[in-house]
Formats: C-alpha cells, sequence, structure tokens
C-alpha cells in the first residue's frame, strides 16, 4: 500500500510538471506570437502609404493553406497555377491594420505579408530631338547598316558593342515577357510580334480568351496608358524596319504582362506584378523583363522557379543613386542592371548600386512612346531591357542556355568599370554584346592543388580580361595568389591578363600559424584595443572578444600597409578606428563600419585606392570623421554622412577624385548635401564637394566660407563665389577651374587656396581681399594679373611657377610687401613698383629669365630688399 501511495503520488508529481511545462510553453508561444503582432503594426505604421490597405500575400504558401485563410478572413482568393502565391483581398471597410490589431487573428500573422508598392525605374523624360553627340573612347556604332528614320538618335548603341551581333541574330524565334504598364499595341514598331497570350496580371485576363464583334482579338486589355511600358518595350524589341527606332533584339517575340499603374509611376500591387511573373513562366518564355522595384522582395519563389525552367530574368536596380535594395533585381535569381550616363562611361547619378549590382548599360534613351511617337527618357527601366535583349540574342544562339551560364558569360563578357574586376558601382562592368554572343570562348580551370577544395572550371571570352576569379579559403593555409604553373613561380595578374586557349591556373597557398593573429593591449577600460596583424589571410574577421574581453578599438597603423587585405569584417563591439589604422591597404575593396564606432582617426583608410563602399550599419554612432580620413581613395563614388556625425572637413576627401556626390542621413542636424554638395548646417560652411562635378556651381546663399580642401582635384570648370567671405586653405587646391572672380566679399584666404589649379587662366581679386596668401596660385595657368589697391601682401610663392608674363598693380595701390619667392620662376618681362611697396622678400622674382625692365613709382619707399 505504501508504495502503491508513492507510485501515485510520483504520478501526481510528474503531471503536475508536465502540466506546468504546457502551460509555460503555451505562454512563450503567447509572448512570441504578441511579438509578431506588434512588429507588424509597427511596421504598418513605419510604411503607411506605401502598400495596399486591404490586400495580404501568402508566400510560400499551398491551396489548402490560402483557400483556410480566405474563408477565416472572408476574403476575395487569388492563387497561382501552383498555389505557392496568393493574394487576400479583404471585404470592404476591414483594412489589414484591422486583421493585424485582431488578436483572435494572432496567430496567422506569421503567414501574412504586407503587398507592397512598386515603382517604375524611370526618371526623366525630354520630348525633344538630340543631335548626335560625339564618341568617347572604346564607344563602337555596331557594324551593320540601320536605315530607321531616328537611329543616329541612338547614340547609346555606341556604349554596348553590338559589333557584329545583328548579321546573324536579331532574336527571332524568341520570346521575351515584359512585366509593365502595357504596351501601345498600334505603334508600328510592334506589328505582329505582340503575342496573343499576353496578359492583364490586374484583371487576370488573357487576350487570347476575349475577343470583338469582328472576331479580333480585345487588345486594349494590355493597352499602355502610362507610356513606360511602350518606351521599355522599344528600347529592346523595336522593328529593324527603316522607321523610326531599332531595339536590341528587333526580331523578337512580345508576350506583353500589364499590370495597373497609376499616374505617378506607382502600381497599384506589387502582387499583380508577381503573378505575372508565375505567368510568364507558364508560358515558357526565354527570357523576362522588370523595370521596376520596391523594398519587398515577394518575387523569390517565382525567380527560382524561372532559373529551374532555365527563364533569364533582368531587372532594373532602381533610380534612388544608393546602395539601396530594390526587388527584384536585388533577388539572387535575377540579374540586376545599372543605368550608365548619357553617352558615357560613368554611372548615372540617379543609378542604384551594391553588391547585389550584376552590371551595367546604358540609361539615356531615344525610344518608342504612346501614340506612335518616340521619346529620349532615362532611368534604369531603360538599362534593363537593353541588357534582356542582348540576353534574348544569347538565347537565338542556344535556346537551352541555362541562368547560371548565361550569368557567367553576361560576367565574362563585361567590360571593366571603375577599380579593376568587381565593384560596388559597375558590378562586372558594362555590358558588351559582341563579346557575349559572337566573340571566342575558352575555358579555365582553377587546379586548387589541395583535396580540401573544389577545382573550380569557368568560361572566358578570349582576348579578354577574367572578371570573376574565385577567391578559395582553406582552415589552416592562406590562398596567395593562381599561378600558370604547378610550381607557382609565373603568377597571374589579376583583371590584366588575357587569354587565347584553354589553360589550368593553380593555387598557391601559404601555412599560418595557429592561435590569435594579433597583436593587441588591454585598454583602461578592461577592453581590447588590436595594435597589428600578423597573419596573411586576404579575408579576415576581428574577433568579438580576447581574453574574455570585448575588442572596442583598432589602433594606430594596426592593419597599415597591409596590401593584401580584400575584406575586414569588424567586430560589433568596436568604438574607435585610430589613425591610420587601415592606411595603405590599397586592395580593400569595401568596409561595413559595426552601429558603435564613434570615430574615425586621421588617415583611416588614406590610400585605400580600390575601396569603393563604405557601409554604416543602422542606428550609426559615428561623431568624428578624421582629417584625411579617406584620402586618395579614388574608387569611392559617393559617400554618406550619418546622421550623429558633427565634425568633418573638407581634408578626409582629399584626392578621392571620383566621388560624384554626398548624401546625409534625414536625422542629421549638423550637415546637409545639395546637389551632391557637403554642407555644415550649423555655420554654414561648405566643408566638401564633389570631385566628379562638371558644370558651373552655384554656392547655396547662406554658405560664406569655402571649407579646407573642399574643391580639391574636383573637376568643377567655373564656380561662382558671390557672398562667400572666406576662402579656407587648399579650398580649390588641384581643382580644373579655368577662371574665377573672387567677389568683394571675400576679406579671407587661406595658403593654397588655388595652389596646381593647372588649368586656371583667369583670375580677378575682388576689393575686400587685404592678403594674396602663401602659395595661393602656385602652379596656376595664369598670364596676366592685376593686383588691386586693396592689397596689402602677396604671400611667400603666392604666384611661383605660374607662367605670369604681365603684372600690374592698379593706381593708388596700398602694397606693403612682396613676399619669399612669391614670383619665382614665373614669365614676366617688366614690372613696374609701387610708391606704398616698402619690402621686397629675398627671390622673389628668381628664375624670371625675360625680366628687362624693374620701375618705381614716384616717392617709393621701398627700404628692404
Amino acid at each position: 500500500a505504501k508504495r502503491m501511495k508513492n507510485v501515485l503520488l510520483a504520478i501526481v508529481f510528474t503531471a503536475f510538471l508536465v502540466c506546468g511545462a504546457l502551460v509555460g510553453v503555451r505562454l512563450y508561444e503567447e509572448a512570441k506570437l504578441e511579438n509578431i503582432q506588434q512588429e507588424a503594426l509597427q511596421e504598418i505604421k513605419e510604411f503607411e502609404g506605401e502598400f495596399s490597405e486591404n490586400k495580404l500575400v501568402l508566400q510560400n504558401t499551398t491551396l489548402a493553406q490560402a483557400r483556410q485563410l480566405a474563408s477565416i478572413f472572408n476574403a476575395r482568393l487569388r492563387v497561382t497555377q501552383d498555389g505557392r502565391f496568393a493574394t487576400l483581398t479583404l471585404p470592404e471597410n476591414v483594412t489589414v491594420k484591422d486583421i493585424y490589431s485582431n488578436d483572435a487573428y494572432r496567430q496567422y500573422i506569421p503567414k501574412l505579408s504586407l503587398d507592397y508598392v512598386s515603382k517604375i525605374s524611370q526618371t526623366l523624360e525630354d520630348e525633344t530631338l538630340e543631335e548626335e553627340r560625339l564618341q568617347e573612347e572604346h564607344a563602337k556604332a555596331p557594324n551593320y547598316t540601320v536605315t530607321d528614320t531616328y537611329y543616329s538618335l541612338q547614340s547609346y548603341l555606341n556604349y554596348v558593342n553590338i559589333g557584329d551581333a545583328w548579321e546573324r541574330r536579331q532574336g527571332k524565334g524568341i520570346t521575351v515577357a515584359v512585366i509593365d504598364t502595357g504596351i501601345d499595341t498600334d505603334h508600328s514598331e510592334f506589328v505582329g510580334r505582340i503575342s496573343e497570350w499576353s496578359y492583364n496580371a490586374s484583371e487576370d485576363k488573357i487576350v487570347k480568351d476575349y475577343t470583338l464583334e469582328d472576331g479580333s482579338y480585345d487588345w486594349s486589355l494590355i493597352e499602355d496608358e502610362q507610356g513606360h511600358g511602350t518606351s521599355v518595350a522599344g528600347t529592346l524589341a523595336a522593328s529593324m524596319d527603316g522607321l523610326g527606332v531599332v531595339g536590341i533584339a528587333p526580331e523578337v517575340n512580345l508576350l506583353v504582362i500589364k499590370a495597373e499603374c497609376d499616374k505617378n509611376g506607382a502600381f497599384l500591387s506589387s502582387s499583380d506584378l508577381v503573378f505575372g511573373l508565375y505567368y510568364a513562366i507558364e508560358q515558357d518564355v526565354d527570357v523576362i523583363n522588370m523595370s521596376f522595384g520596391g523594398r519587398n522582395n515577394s518575387y523569390s519563389e517565382a525567380a527560382k522557379l524561372a532559373v529551374d525552367s532555365d527563364i533569364i530574368c533582368v531587372a532594373a536596380a532602381g533610380n534612388e543613386g544608393a546602395a539601396s535594395l530594390s526587388y527584384p533585381a536585388a533577388d539572387k535569381n535575377v540579374i540586376a542592371v545599372g543605368a550608365l550616363d548619357d553617352s558615357g562611361w560613368e554611372l548615372a547619378a540617379y543609378s542604384n548600386y551594391g553588391e547585389d549590382l550584376d552590371v551595367v548599360a546604358p540609361g539615356t534613351v531615344y525610344t518608342t512612346a504612346m501614340g506612335g511617337g518616340y521619346r529620349t527618357i532615362n532611368g534604369t527601366s531603360f538599362s534593363s531591357p537593353i541588357v534582356a535583349g542582348a540576353m534574348a540574342l544569347l538565347k537565338q544562339k542556344n535556346r537551352y542556355t541555362e541562368f547560371l551560364d548565361a550569368k557567367e558569360l553576361l560576367y565574362a563578357a563585361s567590360y571593366d568599370l571603375g577599380s579593376l574586376g568587381k565593384d560596388f558601382y559597375y558590378g562586372y562592368g558594362a555590358l558588351d554584346v559582341s563579346a557575349l554572343i559572337e566573340e571566342e570562348r575558352g575555358a579555365i580551370t582553377f587546379d586548387m592543388l589541395t583535396d580540401e577544395v573544389e577545382d573550380i572550371k569557368q568560361v572566358f571570352i578570349r582576348n579578354h580580361t577574367l572578371q570573376n576569379i574565385p577567391e578559395p579559403e582553406r582552415n589552416y593555409a592562406v590562398f596567395e595568389g593562381w599561378y600558370y604553373d604547378i610550381h607557382c613561380t609565373e603568377e597571374l595578374q589579376w583583371y590584366e591578363d588575357v587569354f587565347q586557349g584553354d589553360l589550368t591556373l593553380y593555387a598557391k597557398w601559404i601555412n599560418e600559424d595557429d592561435g590569435v593573429p594579433f597583436t593587441y593591449v588591454t585598454l583602461p577600460d578592461n577592453t581590447i584595443e588590436i595594435r597589428s596583424y600578423t597573419g596573411h589571410r586576404r579575408y579576415i574577421t576581428i574577433p568579438e572578444m580576447i581574453d574574455e574581453k570585448i575588442v572596442s578599438s583598432i589602433g594606430d597603423s594596426a592593419f597599415a600597409n597591409q596590401t593584401q587585405l580584400r575584406q575586414v569584417n569588424l567586430p560589433t563591439g568596436l568604438k574607435k578606428i585610430n589613425r591610420s589604422a587601415f592606411e595603405n591597404c590599397s586592395n580593400l575593396l569595401e568596409i561595413s563600419i559595426p552601429s558603435g564606432v564613434q570615430s574615425i582617426g586621421s588617415n583611416a583608410f588614406k590610400n585605400n585606392v580600390r575601396l569603393s563602399a563604405v557601409v554604416w550599419a543602422q542606428n550609426a554612432q559615428l561623431t568624428t570623421i578624421g582629417s584625411r580620413a579617406f584620402e586618395s581613395c579614388s574608387s569611392l563614388m559617393h559617400f554618406e554622412i550619418p546622421k550623429n556625425v558633427w565634425s568633418v572637413d573638407g581634408s578626409a576627401f582629399f584626392g578621392a577624385t571620383s566621388i560624384q556626390k554626398f548624401t546625409v542621413s534625414k536625422d542629421n542636424a549638423y550637415f546637409m548635401a545639395q546637389y551632391g554638395v557637403l554642407y555644415n548646417k550649423n555655420q554654414s560652411i561648405l566643408v566638401a564637394a564633389p570631385a566628379n562635378y562638371k558644370e558651373e556651381l552655384r554656392i547655396s546663399s547662406n554658405v560664406t566660407t569655402i571649407g579646407v580642401y573642399a574643391f580639391a582635384c574636383s573637376r568643377i570648370k567655373s564656380i561662382n563665389l558671390d557672398g562667400i567671405e572666406k576662402i579656407d586653405a587648399g579650398a580649390f587646391m588641384l581643382s580644373a577651374l579655368q577662371s574665377v572672380k573672387i567677389p568683394d566679399s571675400v576679406t579671407g584666404m587661406g595658403a593654397n587656396a588655388f595652389c596646381f589649379a593647372f588649368n586656371l587662366r583667369e583670375m580677378a581679386i575682388g576689393s575686400g581681399l587685404q592678403e594674396i596668401a602663401t602659395g595661393a596660385f602656385y602652379g596656376t595657368a595664369i598670364q596676366t594679373l592685376t593686383i588691386p589697391k586693396n592689397i596689402l601682401q602677396i604671400g611667400t610663392e603666392a604666384f611661383a611657377y605660374a607662367p605670369l608674363q604681365s603684372v600690374e598693380f592698379e593706381k593708388g595701390s596700398n602694397l606693403l610687401s612682396i613676399h619669399l619667392r612669391a614670383f619665382h620662376n614665373c614669365n614676366i618681362q617688366e614690372i613696374c613698383f609701387p610708391a606704398s611697396l616698402q619690402t621686397i622678400g629675398g627671390a622673389a622674382f628668381s628664375n624670371n629669365d625675360c625680366l628687362n625692365k624693374v620701375e618705381f613709382e614716384q616717392g617709393s619707399n621701398l627700404t628692404v630688399i
């Protein structure tokens, strides 16, 4: 009996524990669902106006699950043929917020997504015809006689190197789906090539299923009412018929898929676009073009299905001019295309860029317009169909080309731009149609010389550099490079060597000792500072903790001169990057700065010539960027100032000659960017400027000072300085200025202000300046000079090495002194000094071999020579 009693007690106790555990699990699950619900409501609040208020999306679902949820919400169901993607249109007066706020529906929220708006990737347009522009170096017109009326206006075709491709292939027999705003079905450029299987994705109607009284198809289902789709289709497929313009693939068949779009270029529902993508796959097309994008990736499953179906998807990278993720382009199963500037090889200011960008193509096109007309228009929307057209030509060459093979060929054939190899702004480079379609291919084998890593075989285009070079990793050995011989004596010159025939390259490995490959010290706050790197790896991750202490600082010159480094992953607890920490790391490609970093020291990334991207973590705490921190980072094109930064000057970007623009976090209270120029808000001081700014620049009216090195190395040719009071040291050093008028408002000038502005030939000085600073116009191209009467001093080497032939002093001059070497090595022939002059410094006019006449005004006060 006693034993039975104990057994019963044990059973009761076990039951109690089980019940308690079940209650605990249930409470945990409820808390988890509550958190998900709150996050979903926060998403609704944060992105209000960017999604459909009455429609929910089900991704990677099943038909049974979709039907169940439709019944629960009393919603209208729309589902793809395979049942994996569906939308739920809610009853009238019911919104997505109502669903997410209802605790009774909390368990279903993890299965739901918002139906975000997607935007067409179009920017500006110009209805006027433009004259054909001069071709730049490497721009080549197609080797094919085209008689279309406006072909001469399609100068962008010179930047895709069509070569002989049109002689053999123009896309015949290939079907390209264009998911967009529809098409002008009556436009002469598309006659007979629009498929009757075309589809209105918003209305779920196929043209073939709807006929008019006369028996013809109801083409109005795909009629373009916005204009974007017509222009995209023309860029890709306009006929080569002697009229109008010509597309990249002028004989392809078009499967037009229309989604409803508002007048501002926003598709009413991204889910319509996803349904359109699934429909294109069901129709077994060869290529799909998607010239739109949005923040939400609802295209993932469909894009993967397209790859599995041997369909090539191409999409526009987007027009935010930032490293923004724009889907579907950012999906790994889609080719993302950025835009080149009009008639040139530079990235267009509006084009997105970043790690997900594959290639670039011209973004400004002359193409078809609604109503049977033509227009000039730009945006990544038109770069995408150029690449899609090239893919159609590739498919015509081999109908069974798979997506990964096509992408590999595209990379190998691209014309390298930006820094060598793949980079943050141009991806693998510019589309080269001839190399992709016509030029001979070869095979390259990368022999790892180890069983730890599998060998890689890859295609290359003969006589082209290899763009996609693997960089293998092993646990206890470091990859040092590729070599032509098995003994590793003749090294491959990356991104420079070209190949003629099939070959094998061999990996060279070196051993790396075990242990932590860093020297370090413990700081007073009991955290770790890295002092040096003693390893040999190209890709390194700095540990979060060493000796159970947080790594908080990268010390002075810790990684300086480590030229093998390509990528460094910084620890999340990092707070400081000190002086010269990564100076001269000439192969570092990009750097991601953790959110906790508060300061970047002087010269921190100086001379990182391949550094193409500085990526800030969300909620970046950075406050200061030290002097010359990014000096000579010549691959940087864009730079963002995070929200907490309050200290930075122009020297931070001295010699960063590729910077096109600065952007500033919307929450930053200290700086602003206008026309890509960086300003200090509080003091109205211009602190830095874009190196590639080419037009005349008019400074914002509230700016009073041109900051230190603000326009150093910039390409601006002229600038309006009205209202400026001070020009700081080196402000225009090494700039491309051709002329400058210093207004009466300027009262101060720093040393070397216009030093080495080699093209500066014309210069006028206003009445407010009293001193021409040391080295101010050293090495300029000024030939004639008038010194106004308000100038009291001419500084040391102020005009040295300028080809001055004539120097005059304004009547009534108050000049007191000319300092050391002020006019050294000029070409002055004669000069008359004003009576006010008291001192001429040593060697002030040395090496003026043509100087044959020196005079002094009557009553001269000169006392020291």
